[in-house]
């Protein structure tokens, strides 16, 4: 019963919805993506490309928000 409470009464807000289709949306075209890219290229450079991408898109996103991706000094050390 608190979990439900917790939960919005079981409901999904707006902003949790919309992030939900987005990544769906994502997934979905993942999947087609590789397959038109496995006609021109070769399926381990379309891997690299999207993985490429996507580190590109976590260091902007960390940017952003303002978070370091890299270790702290003297962590790597222990």
């Amino acid at each position: 019963m608190a979990l439900q409470n917790r939960l919005n009464n079981g409901k999904i807000s707006l902003t949790g919805g919309l992030l939900l289709v987005l990544v769906c949306a994502i997934w979905g075209g993942n999947a087609v993506s590789i397959k038109f890219s496995n006609q021109g290229i070769s399926p381990l450079l379309a891997a690299t490309l999207r993985s490429v991408a996507a580190g590109f898109l976590v260091l902007l996103w960390a940017k952003f928000k303002g978070h370091g991706v890299l270790f702290p000094k003297g962590a790597r050390n222990r």
